[in-house]
Parts: structure tokens; sequence; C-alpha cells
């Protein structure tokens, strides 16, 4: 289990650790003359940082309205992956959006393309960074990378954030750790005075074409259930087998069927289809690959009900308010990164090795193995009353 008790680390094994108490250590020696700047009480610029991706993004909107409600006068701005900057256009607390795509968070392209992406990125991201003249930069990323080297790069003027990911010598303001508490929690902690509770992200501004783009793929009036067969991590996903008994269920209901996920998950999709009886087929839908975030957004905001792993997903149909059951593997802690909603269930196995925070999982993954599709159907019946 990754914890921060480890010398205030967020690293499991010994040789990242060593690795990031010398890269402080340097950090340190060199910067030695910094001089830490207060946190401002009427900053005219402020930059929220979540460099990782979708559902952490996601996660780190909910930091938007307590600080739009302490700094009413600010202009915020926004640092994301690329893969994020369409999900954040139209917010109303955001000014702009600058991006930057790091090296270890980028999931394709060959190792020469990454660092070609991460360099050329980080340069321009830098430059923005300069030109907007920040007075306040919160880094909501806890785990490594983080953003503190662009940040202090880019001459933001206070920097908040948590050493947990390396590079603490940066931080004008390193804020307390809390273990178990949720993620959205340790963002909270980034802002000073007192302590407040998590809310729910606003992603209504995603949803104003709800009725055009259901009337497209003919579910206008229809009741549907989103089923996101995918994750960023393809070691969280369900085999089809189970699969195809969830879909099957909710086809006993007559509820329609509606796949999304990216287009390599379409092939799973169609595998999944594949096993039910060719009469249902009317009742389904694969959309994988055809949605862009609004479009996404639209289906699960008309939604009766949305099914997916610890994705993007499952983070906006919480947000949207709608029935939500995720399906957690081991791989992560439930309590810490658990979508934020007043309607959602979490499915998860039992397991001594969780979590475990293994990109890679392991050769019996019993999380996956040990979720079973009783289970699953339990929660559906339960939420649906």
């Amino acid at each position: 289990m990754k914890t921060i008790s480890n010398h205030g680390y967020a690293f499991q094994k010994t040789r990242w650790l060593v690795l990031a108490r010398l890269i402080d250590f340097c950090v340190s020696a060199l910067t030695v003359f910094k001089k830490h700047r207060i946190i401002p009480s009427a900053p005219r610029k402020i930059l929220v940082s979540q460099i990782a991706h979708l559902g952490d993004v996601v996660i780190a909107l909910s930091l938007l309205e307590p600080l739009r409600k302490q700094y009413p006068y600010a202009e915020i701005y926004f640092l994301c992956g690329s893969w994020a900057e369409p999900l954040l256009h139209g917010n109303p607390h955001i000014k702009g959006v600058i991006t930057y795509d790091a090296f270890f968070l980028q999931r394709s392209g060959g190792i020469f393309h990454r660092i070609f992406t991460a360099v050329k990125s980080f340069i321009r991201a830098r430059a923005c960074l300069r030109a907007e003249k920040f007075d306040m930069a919160l880094d909501c990323r806890v785990y490594f990378p983080n953003s503190l080297p662009l940040l202090y790069m880019g001459g933001c003027s206070c920097i908040c954030g948590y050493r947990t990911a390396c590079f603490g010598p940066l931080l004008d303001h390193d804020a307390a750790w809390e273990e178990n508490v949720h993620e959205a929690q340790r963002l909270l902690n980034l802002l000073p005075g007192p302590k407040r509770e998590p809310g729910v992200p606003d992603l209504a501004y995603l949803t104003m074409h709800d009725e055009k783009f259901l009337a497209t793929v003919s579910l206008e009036g229809k009741i549907y259930a989103v089923t996101q067969v995918g994750a960023g991590l393809p070691v969280k996903n369900m085999p089809v087998e189970k699969w195809a008994a969830i879909v099957n269920y909710l086809l006993s209901l007559g509820i329609y069927v509606v796949f999304t996920g990216t287009a390599k998950e379409r092939k799973t999709a169609d595998a999944i289809i594949a096993t039910i009886s060719k009469d249902k087929y009317p009742q389904i839908k694969n959309l994988c690959g055809n949605t862009q975030f609004t479009e996404l957004a639209a289906l699960i905001n008309k939604a009766a009900l949305t099914i997916a792993p610890d994705s993007f997903a499952c983070h906006l149909s919480a947000a949207l308010g709608r029935r939500t059951v995720v399906l957690f593997s081991g791989i992560v802690d439930e309590r810490h990164w658990h979508p934020l909603g007043p309607n959602v269930r979490v499915v998860k196995a039992d397991c001594a090795c969780s979590p475990c925070y293994s990109k890679t999982g392991c050769k019996t993954m019993a999380c996956i193995s040990g979720m079973t599709e009783q289970c699953i159907i339990s929660a559906i019946r339960e939420i649906w009353a």
C-alpha cells in the first residue's frame, strides 16, 4: 500500500525514494537563497495545475468554486495535459487554459515522440506562465510527476502544493498531509483558512446541447444505460463474459444499452454484443470512438444509469448527479478516488493486497476476478431503487 509515511514521499520502491531525496537535496542547495512568499490575500491571477488524466482533472475542478468564493475578483487559469483541454472549454470559472504534456503521463507514442512532446510543451507552457505572471499557483499533483519545476521556472510568485512527489524545496506553501482522506479534500487543504468539506464539481456547462445529440443517435425519449467498457489503464478492465451478464440483465429490464469508450475499446464492445441474442440488437448501440467530451456528457446527463470502471466516465456521471455504479479494481484506494456525487455505488472485491498502485497489475488480478456479476447486479438494483 502506498502511504506518505515513507520519509514524507509517495514512493513505494527504495530506489525511487533515494532518487527523490537526492533530487530534493540538490534543488534545496540550488535554491538556498530563494525567498518564500506568503499566500497573497487578494491575488490578481491564480493558476490551478492538474497535469494528470481526465478523472484527476474532474476532481481538481471541485476546487474552483471554493477558490472563486475565497478570491471573487481573481482570474483563474488552469494548467493541464492537452488531452484534458477540451474538457475545460466553457467552464465559467476558468479564464484560460495552458497545456503541458509531462513525459510520464503521456499514454501514446514512442519514447522519442514523448520526449519531444514533453520538452516542446514545457517550453511553450513556461513562456505562457511568464507572460501571465501568476500571483499564486496551486499544484494539485500529490504523486509523481508534479508541475513544480514548471511553475517555478514559469515565474509563479507563490507556489502551493505537496512535497510528496519531489521538488518540495520549490514550494512557498507546503500543505499539511492527511493520510485517509479523499483527493478532493487534499486539494482544499491547499487553500488558507478554515477546513472545508469537498463538494461536487460543476460540469453542467458540458451538457448545453443534450437533446440535439440524443436525436442524432436515436435515443431521444428512451430509457438507457451508459456502459463504459474500458479505463485508461487496461488492467482495470473487466472480462467480456462479466460485461455480457450485466448487459443481459439490463436488456431484460427493457433498458437500452449504450457502449462508450475509445476507438480501441470498440472491439471489446463488439465482443460483448456478439454474446447477446440477436433479437436484442435494436436495444444496443456501440458508440465507442464516436463521442467527444460534450457528446459523452450529453449521453450521460440523460442516462438512467452509468456503469464504468474507475475512469473519466464515472467521475463525469457522478458530477452530473446521475446514478453511477463504479467498478473499482484493487489498484487504487476507493476511499481516495471514488467519484464525487450524490448517487454513487462502488463495487469492489476484498483483497489483502489492495491497493497495490501497480500500473501493470499482477498475474492473478484477484481484485477483478473477485468482483462477481451478482455483486454488480445487486449494486444496480440498489441504486435503481
